[in-house]
C-alpha cells in the first residue's frame, strides 16, 4: 500500500488507492482533524493530531494492539514532567 499525505492547515490528509474484492481500484481520502478544542495551544494541538496521523497509518496497515498479542506497539503523549496524558482530553492519567 502506498499513502500520500499531506498537512494542511487543520491536521492531515491522507490519499491511497484501495482494491476492493473484485480487483476495482478505488481512490480514498481520509482526513485526520485537528482538535477543536480551544483550551488547547497550538503545540498541543499539533501533538495530538500527529499522534492521531501515526494511529490512522497503523489502522491503515491493519496493525492492530490486542492483550492476547505478545507484542505490542504504545503509542503515549506524555507532558514536561513526564506524566501520560489522556489522548483525546490531554488530562494527566491516573494510573
Amino acid at each position: 500500500m502506498k499513502l500520500e499525505i499531506e498537512q494542511v492547515t487543520n491536521g492531515y490528509v491522507i490519499k491511497y488507492d484501495d482494491e476492493l474484492d473484485d480487483g476495482t481500484v478505488v481512490k480514498k481520502r481520509n482526513v485526520v482533524a485537528d482538535s477543536n478544542n480551544l483550551e488547547f495551544d497550538d503545540d498541543q494541538v499539533e501533538k495530538q493530531s500527529f499522534l492521531n496521523l501515526v494511529y490512522e497509518i497503523q489502522e491503515l496497515f491493519g496493525v492492530f494492539t490486542s492483550k492476547h498479542n505478545s507484542v505490542n506497539i504504545e503509542y503515549e503523549l506524555i507532558n514536561k514532567d513526564g506524566e501520560k496524558l489522556d489522548r483525546d482530553t490531554l488530562e494527566v492519567v491516573k494510573e
